[in-house]
């Protein structure tokens, strides 16, 4: 206690200020008279983050967005002051309980181990759960600065669209006005049956009459094969196959060797038989 009155006390880089930042400082508001912030300086920030210490901001900046959502709660309910030790609250007697997350319970116990060793009473822990994003993960200032989400866990980008302002919907052109009617006196009733044409000069028609008549179709040809059939003239019959019956017995084969001797006379040629 202080002056007596209980005091709190909880640390943080607060690199990006979200919405578990928030619930922090509340509870902690809300456990104790008086709290005490710590924001891890620069030099705490190379030692505990090494390689990834190039993306916090500076203490000047983080101090500042801490201070302006304390000063909220009252100037004169707060302290704020620069941590170079996490482990500072086990070398001071008057606070009376720490605000952690669940990942920095683990440190809360390593404290209370140590302020044991110097005789000071053990800190009341009060854990603060997780404040999950829209996908059910935790918000942390890592998956901020990355573009994931935005401080209240949102996708990124979602509040600027809640933001801007809603498109106007497409307006309709206005309907044009009816064409105003002819006055009666104006309109004449339609003749009955077709016009009347005038007659023209004798062995002339008029252009209507000419233009009325179809155009005549086109001269048939006949097929190029049909004319080139009719110009050679009709085929000659075949000649039917001779159904006269051949001779047999003795007739028969004289016949045949006169018809042989006959043969022979004709075709061989006149003069002595040449020797081969």
């Amino acid at each position: 206690m202080q002056d007596g009155k209980t005091v709190t006390c909880l640390g943080g880089t607060f690199n990006r200020v979200h919405a578990g930042h928030l619930l922090l400082f509340k509870t902690a508001f809300e456990s104790a008279e008086k709290v005490a912030v710590g924001v891890a300086s620069d030099s705490l920030v190379r030692r505990l983050r090494k390689g990834k210490a190039a993306d916090v901001r500076p203490f000047a900046q983080r101090e500042a967005d801490v201070r302006r959502l304390l000063e909220g709660h009252g100037a004169d309910r707060f302290t704020l002051v620069s941590l170079d030790d996490p482990y500072r609250p086990a070398k001071h007697e008057e606070f009376d309980s720490i605000v952690v997350s669940p990942e920095t319970r683990k440190t809360a116990e390593e404290i209370n181990a140590l302020r044991a060793l110097r005789g000071f009473g053990d800190l009341r822990i009060i854990e603060v759960p997780h404040v999950l994003a829209f996908d059910g993960r935790p918000v942390s200032s890592t998956r901020i600065l990355a573009g994931e989400i935005d401080e209240e866990g949102r996708p990124a980008g979602a509040k600027a669209q809640a933001l801007a302002p809603a498109a106007e919907p497409e307006r309709a052109p206005p309907a044009q006005p009816p064409a105003a009617a002819p006055p009666p006196e104006m309109v004449r009733a339609a003749p009955e049956g077709p016009p009347a044409q005038t007659p023209g000069p004798a062995g002339t028609q008029s252009a209507k009459a000419v233009l009325s008549f179809p155009a005549p179709p086109p001269p048939k040809r006949r097929p190029r094969a049909k004319a080139k059939k009719a110009r050679a003239g009709p085929r000659k019959a075949a000649k039917a196959p001779s159904k006269k019956r051949k001779p047999i017995g003795k007739k028969a084969a004289a016949k045949r060797a006169k018809g042989r001797s006959k043969a022979r006379k004709g075709t061989r040629a006149s003069g002595p038989r040449s020797r081969r």
